[in-house]
């Protein structure tokens, strides 16, 4: 096979797991694609924050491709998976500078771009924030949706010591936290500031996962890591560099 194509039958929920996790923070990427899946990793136009997805050969039903590495239009190929069933399986064919793909009675086919036009992959930063605990997805995209009602910002505090964890968003005139209940938590004590903006687009793919690993640090990148659907998936979110001591009326 050549470094471009590539033959593949997945579960339409996994494909659409992986279009979407990457579509949060980024419109067209790379991907790479090895004997043993396939992986995205892209970092949005700010270079504020980076998002990593991971579908091991494991994760399909068929997989045949060597290395090599193609560039997607997420935005239209959302559009084409939309009109799949719950339950399709989709055939992926990649070759000749196109996408093909057969679900239910559809097939799309989708021109490919050229990998050397988008975005090239970053180096995914080396971080190790000293605190980790772990939260249901379903609470904590609810939590992150809740605070971007109220502040474009918000504080994501944990203490090990303690065995608790909160986040508390800030307005013009109002302050607003909310409790996490870890089911892990290690490390020592940390917070810091982060953009609801983009934590918002990160909550509706960790929203979907049973647990999310989060890795917590002060004035250091925050760090999501879940499984979904056959996806291993992480987002990294830089912190505000701005240093911010809101007034506390709570």
């Amino acid at each position: 096979m050549k470094k471009d194509t590539f033959e593949a039958t997945i579960k339409g929920e996994t494909l659409m797991t992986a279009i979407l996790a990457a579509s949060a923070l980024v419109s067209e990427c790379r991907v790479t694609l090895g004997k043993d899946g396939l992986q995205i990793l892209a970092v949005d136009k700010g270079n504020v924050s980076l998002v990593e997805v991971q579908v091991a050969s494991g994760a399909f039903t068929s997989y045949r491709g060597d290395k090599g590495t193609i560039g997607l239009d997420l935005e239209n190929l959302k559009k084409a998976l939309g009109l799949m069933g719950k339950d399709d399986e989709v055939a992926m064919v990649a070759a000749g500078g196109s996408l093909k793909l057969t679900f239910g009675e559809v097939k799309y086919a989708t021109r490919l771009l050229d990998p050397e036009t988008v975005r090239k992959d970053p180096t995914a930063p080396s971080i190790s924030p000293p605190t980790q605990f772990t939260v249901p997805g379903r609470d904590l995209a609810a939590t992150l949706k809740t605070l971007g009602a109220f502040a474009d910002i918000t504080r994501l505090v944990a203490d090990p010591a303690k065995g608790t964890c909160y986040a508390e968003g800030i307005g013009n005139l109002d302050q607003v936290r909310l409790n996490l209940a870890p089911t892990k938590i290690s490390g020592k004590a940390a917070s810091c500031w982060y953009s609801l903006d983009y934590l918002k687009d990160m909550a509706q793919t960790l929203g979907k996962a049973t647990e999310v690993d989060v890795a917590l640090g002060e004035r250091t990148p925050i760090m999501f890591t879940c499984e979904i659907a056959g996806c291993r998936i992480r987002y990294i979110l830089a912190p505000r560099i701005e240093d911010i001591e809101p007034e506390a009326i709570l």
